[in-house]
Parts: C-alpha cells; structure tokens; sequence
C-alpha cells in the first residue's frame, strides 16, 4: 500500500476505461509503428553486427608467454632439491 502526503492510506481506483498509450490509433497507424520499429531494429543489428566484423581485437595480455621463474625461485629450488638429495 502506498501512502498519500498526508500520511493516510490511498485506496486503489476502480475503473472501467483502460488507460492506453495507443489507445487514439487506429489498427492500420498502430501497424506501421510497429512495422517501424521492427525495421529501426533490423537496421541497428545490421549495424552492430558491422561494427563487431570491424573490431580490432585488443588482447589485456600475451597469449604465448612462457612463465617466467625469478632468480630467488630458482636458487630456491636449487638449494631444496639438493637438501633432500644429500640428506638420502
């Protein structure tokens, strides 16, 4: 329930007559409208679709990159593996 500025209640009205947007066209004015709109659209997808063949396509980072291991990873590694080998 929503409340008037006042604070009160409102109550829901009940009516007979419709409110349209379109209500004062008649059906063949209605048709082109939508015919249109159906064709504005078409052509927009058109559009679109143009526009995404067009697209220059920036990559955010490279494809073939081997990882790359620091120094301090590699001495790492070096010193653990020869730990564990002696220690055998």
């Amino acid at each position: 329930m929503c409340s008037s500025p006042k604070g009160g209640r409102s109550k829901p009205h009940l009516s007979s007559a419709v409110d349209s947007t379109f209500g004062d066209m008649n059906s063949s004015e209605y048709s082109d409208m939508v015919r249109r709109a159906n064709e504005s659209y078409e052509r927009r997808q058109e559009e679109l679709l143009e526009l995404r063949k067009n697209r220059v396509s920036i990559q955010t980072h490279p494809q073939n990159v081997t990882p790359v291991i620091s120094l301090y990873k590699k001495f790492k590694n070096y010193l653990v593996q020869s730990v564990f080998t002696h220690q055998i």
